[in-house]
């Protein structure tokens, strides 16, 4: 646990700042991915830093090195080995033959024994609880960044089958105002924008097909489409699931939670990134973006 305590103190200074707030932890989280180009949920962030309180709950191996890694070790056993005093070199010394003593009367209980009957008790304390945390189940968490090569593909994650109909639009059939959205980058009619290097924090989608005649009359008709696409998404408030297509590649990137920005207009529907990873077991609590 020191050279846990002493990892989080080097990243702090790294970082420049102390990891009190959600923000704080949402900031570290954003730092590692862009720096190596791998996702750690504030999560499990806050779980390392006490900010949330799991029993029976140990970082993994895996936590422990891509935080190495971050502050310039190849893993964490290369930090803690860092962190080590060297042992000082003793001269040896011969040893010098002690007058004989009268045998001691030995004591009933050695340090040793009562070491055992120590750490027995703190074991007969601490089972009940480790019991109850091998009981409790993990988080099922999908992060930002992971990449499918289908619809079905991520849907199955949720136990659900996409709309064959809609499948880039599908609500969720528990939830009303959550959707799974599956837009296209840089579309030749919708055009979904946005900056790819920080996996799209926010994503401008109008309707202006390439093809359409520059004449007064399909403009018009273009700004009648856009109006009415803005005023329903204001009237449903979605919460989008957004998993974008040919971002990088051909398959489909989760990017996070996104909901209707204040930056949208009649001629233009900005969705902002709201949260990057998604409890897959409790999306009841995205119901509170829908308001």
């Amino acid at each position: 646990m020191k050279k846990i305590s002493l990892l989080r103190e080097e990243i702090e200074k790294a970082i420049g700042k102390a990891l009190k707030t959600p923000k704080d932890f949402d900031f570290l989280s954003e730092r590692v991915f862009e720096k190596l180009h791998e996702n750690i949920s504030p999560t499990t962030l806050k779980r390392l830093w006490g900010y949330l309180h799991d029993a029976g709950s140990t970082p993994r191996q895996s936590t422990l090195d891509l935080l190495s890694r971050f502050i310039g070790y190849s893993d964490f056993n290369a930090f803690s080995a860092a962190d080590e005093d060297p042992v000082d070199d003793k001269p040896s010394v011969s040893p010098v033959q002690a007058p004989t003593q009268p045998s001691a009367r030995k004591p009933f209980f050695t340090l040793h024994s009562l070491l055992f009957i120590v750490l027995g008790l703190l074991l007969l304390i601490s089972l009940p609880f480790a019991i109850r945390g091998l009981r409790t189940p993990k988080p099922n968490i999908l992060y930002r960044g992971t990449h499918f090569a289908s619809y079905e593909e991520y849907f199955k994650l949720f136990g659900l089958e996409p709309d064959p109909h809609l499948p880039y639009y599908t609500r969720h059939p528990e939830y009303p105002c959550i959707y799974f959205w599956a837009p296209e980058y840089e579309h030749h009619v919708w055009h979904n924008e946005g900056n790819p290097d920080s996996l799209m924090p926010s994503i401008t989608t109008y309707y202006y097909p390439d093809d359409l005649p520059n004449d007064s009359a399909s403009l018009a008709q273009v700004a009648i489409f856009n109006k009415r696409r803005y005023i329903s998404a204001i009237s449903e408030c979605p919460v989008l699931l957004t998993f974008m297509k040919n971002l990088f590649d051909s398959t489909y990137v989760f990017l996070g939670v996104y909901r209707l920005s204040a930056e949208s207009d009649t001629t233009r529907q900005v969705w902002k990134r709201v949260q990057n990873d998604v409890d897959i077991d409790h999306l009841k609590d995205l119901e509170r973006y829908h308001n």
